[in-house]
């Protein structure tokens, strides 16, 4: 018998709103004054986690080498990838300039850890790192986990895991010492993704409300 989680509970949790506002602070280093931060992490020889965000591959991390250090310029780094290659034969690995926003330094990890039903992981799988959730806690030290961006459920095992932690303004969410309940109303795997959507889409609602707080001057002034 083991411990199951429906897909229908895996929801947006309710703490979405400061995810948010940490999403934000972090999209522009050179407005928000972090390109000191991304300096010291981003420098030549770091190893570091890259993120992306193109479609199918969101919610997913792979570890790469900073060939050319952040620059205030571009807020662009080069890196080298470790697992992904330039071709299916493995001849080299990829190098591309990728935005200093995905970038964060190598998450900590426990040596030893038993994962919760309905608690937030990344579980490795195809050559990096996915954001997922535990729907069934199963035996032999194996979990059952849903993927958010593909609608699918894999089965890993323990070793094939970590805990799901968010790098925010410098600081790792929940830091190594925490270890966070598993007794949560709703999963937290739908979060991110729903963060990064609405983060892309508030410039344009912003600018959609100044043009109609315009518009409702240039009537009055008439």
């Amino acid at each position: 018998m083991c411990d199951c989680l429906p897909y229908t509970h895996v929801a947006v949790p309710a703490d979405s709103l400061l995810r948010l506002r940490h999403y934000l602070n972090s999209s522009h280093p050179r407005r928000t004054g972090m390109a000191d931060d991304y300096e010291d992490l981003c420098k030549r020889g770091a190893v570091v986690e890259v993120s992306s965000d193109d479609e199918g591959l969101r919610g997913s991390w792979y570890t790469a080498t900073v060939l050319r250090a952040f620059s205030r310029r571009s807020n662009k780094v080069f890196v080298e990838y470790h697992s992904l290659m330039v071709d299916d034969e493995g001849s080299k690995p990829l190098r591309e300039f990728i935005n200093a926003v995905l970038i964060r330094p190598i998450p900590p990890r426990e040596e030893a850890r038993k994962f919760l039903l309905s608690e937030e992981v990344d579980a490795y799988h195809n050559d990096g790192w996915w954001e997922g959730v535990v729907t069934k806690v199963l035996e032999g030290s194996r979990y059952a986990v849903f993927f958010r961006c593909s609608r699918e459920q894999i089965e890993f095992a323990e070793s094939e895991l970590r805990l799901h932690r968010e790098w925010v303004q410098g600081d790792w969410v929940p830091p190594l010492e925490q270890k966070p309940s598993g007794n949560r109303a709703v999963a937290q795997v739908e979060s991110l993704y729903a963060l990064q959507e609405y983060g892309r889409n508030l410039s344009v609602i912003g600018l959609i409300c100044q043009r109609k707080m315009n518009g409702k001057e240039r009537t009055k002034k008439k």
